[in-house]
């Protein structure tokens, strides 16, 4: 009786066991790099670099916060923005959805293999000019000013996290890896105060 009982019980764990390791191995999911991008030690472009994926390198999951995917790639653990990841699970492949985490962005649809990677920046905010260096008037979600030796007039460059921008205007303090962003006051130039993004020059 007793015997009959103990393999009952056995089977029984068994079973748990293999539906456990079963589960498991469906919910295990790969993430492949759309654009080298970097891998930071948490979720913001605040955090530094931890390493960088390479354009089609397959990583492992093994989390998310917001628009961030936690990763481990190089030896190292981090956090890339969802929107450079193209992930799969159980063999299906899906594009992993974001959407800016700031500012909205006048466009965002350039593809990532057409940027040019120039670093990351550090981004302030202004307001109330009326007309920029470029003789145009500035636009909200549209116009930057920046280091015209680094990013000349007229570039436009992808901000992450951010959007696609325009440089038309420059200044005696937005020097190096600068970007001054116009907003629509100074107010919100107050509420957003520093951040840091990676940078793209798109055309």
């Amino acid at each position: 009786m007793f015997q009959k009982l103990k393999k009952c019980i056995m089977v029984a764990v068994t079973g748990v066991v293999l539906t456990a390791s079963l589960t498991a191995g469906a919910l295990a999911a790969n993430v492949t790099a759309t654009a080298s991008v970097n891998v930071r030690a948490g979720a913001g472009n605040n955090y530094k670099v931890v390493t960088v994926l390479k354009q089609g390198q397959t990583v492992s999951t093994s989390g998310s916060s917001g628009n961030w995917t936690k990763v481990t790639a190089n030896g190292k653990t981090g956090y890339v923005y969802s929107k450079y990841l193209s992930s799969s699970v159980s063999g299906s492949s899906t594009t992993a959805s974001s959407k800016p985490t700031a500012v909205s962005a006048s466009s965002s649809s350039s593809s990532s293999s057409s940027k040019r990677y120039m670093g990351n920046f550090k981004l302030t905010f202004y307001a109330g000019d009326s007309t920029t260096a470029s003789g145009r008037s500035p636009r909200v979600n549209h116009t930057i000013a920046a280091d015209t030796s680094i990013l000349p007039m007229y570039t436009q460059v992808y901000i992450e996290g951010w959007g696609t921008y325009t440089v038309e205007d420059r200044g005696g303090a937005i020097k190096g890896k600068k970007i001054d962003i116009f907003v629509s006051s100074n107010a919100v130039a107050r509420k957003y105060g520093v951040k840091y993004a990676d940078v793209y020059i798109v055309k």
